[in-house]
């Protein structure tokens, strides 16, 4: 299996996966809801496949899904955010710092890559990537634990 076959099937199950975990009924306002939230999982495999097969320049575009969210959060905080309105902030903007420090080292690992004797050589920034990632990930969970305890449909 090549590659990029590897890759698309990778991607294929992790958005069965997550189009899986969110099939039933719901409310109109869950909707929308749930269309962003297949499509942030979507851009997170995206991401984390990218990573590890090497394919930084199409990381800022599946980037640029999760900045937006993580831009708009601080604008809309959820009912169930209200009374601990500080911590939801908080998530929110430390989401905006990981993806922005995620983002300039993606750009450094791409410049990386241009360079000669590129191939085979053992990049350290590729960890500073992944724990950036992880960062992400974890940012995520962490707040949606926190103030969307109710699954999304």
């Amino acid at each position: 299996m090549s590659s990029t076959s590897w890759k698309t099937a990778l991607t294929g199950v992790c958005i069965a996966a997550v189009l899986a975990l969110g099939s039933g009924t719901a409310a109109a306002q869950d909707q929308s809801l749930k269309e962003m939230m297949q499509d942030n999982f979507a851009g997170l495999t995206k991401i984390l496949v990218n990573m590890i097969t090497g394919h930084y320049e199409s990381i800022p575009d599946d980037l640029k899904l999760i900045q937006e969210h993580a831009q708009h959060l601080p604008d809309s905080i959820p009912a169930s955010a209200q009374q601990h309105r500080e911590q939801f902030l908080g998530y929110a903007y430390n989401l905006q710092s990981i993806t922005r420090n995620f983002q300039t080292v993606v750009q450094e690992l791409k410049q990386h890559e241009m360079e000669s004797g590129a191939a085979g050589r053992v990049d350290y920034l590729r960890d500073v990537a992944a724990a950036h990632y992880g960062d992400m990930v974890t940012t995520c969970v962490a707040c949606h634990n926190q103030f969307r305890r109710k699954a999304v449909n």
